[in-house]
């Protein structure tokens, strides 16, 4: 239902992720840059913050990618 009220687009990715996470496992390549954006957000240095603007770099996931310019925005 949330999802067919055309949600924002961060609604919508975490609905998606919510909804992932409910019909299945999420699978160790998905939950390895979860865990990292979080333990890095957690640690809030500037060292961590050079790394996760790096794995928004190297990332080929847009989601990825969408989450770390969150935590990013969130530390502005």
């Amino acid at each position: 239902k949330g999802l067919a009220a055309n949600p924002s687009a961060e609604a919508r990715a975490r609905l998606t992720r919510l909804l992932d996470g409910i019909d299945g496992v999420i699978s160790p390549a998905r939950l390895r840059p979860l865990r990292a954006m979080e333990v890095l957000e957690k640690i809030g240095t500037p060292a961590a913050r050079t790394q996760l603007e790096t794995l928004a770099k190297q990332s080929t996931d847009d989601e990825t990618r969408q989450e770390i310019g969150r935590v990013l925005d969130r530390w502005r």
